[in-house]
């Protein structure tokens, strides 16, 4: 329910603001990523890739049996 003037002139205004249908934002959407360096689109992904890094192994020295073939 509408309680105040103020209300009331919002409402009306919004009967007059471009809303956009999704296909038009999807494709806005899609030119803007196009502009994107891969750096960018990993940045700004919801899956974001982690970084590679060099296996390590540990190795008790003590244990390990070296053979002389």
């Amino acid at each position: 329910m509408i309680s105040t003037p103020n209300e009331r002139e919002l409402v009306d205004e919004e009967e007059h603001v471009y809303r956009p249908c999704p296909t038009r934002i999807a494709l806005v959407c899609a030119v803007i990523r196009r502009k994107w360096t891969d750096r960018e689109y990993r940045k700004r992904s919801v899956h974001p890739t982690r970084r590679w890094t060099v296996p390590t192994v540990a190795v008790d020295l003590d244990r390990v049996e070296i053979s002389a073939e």
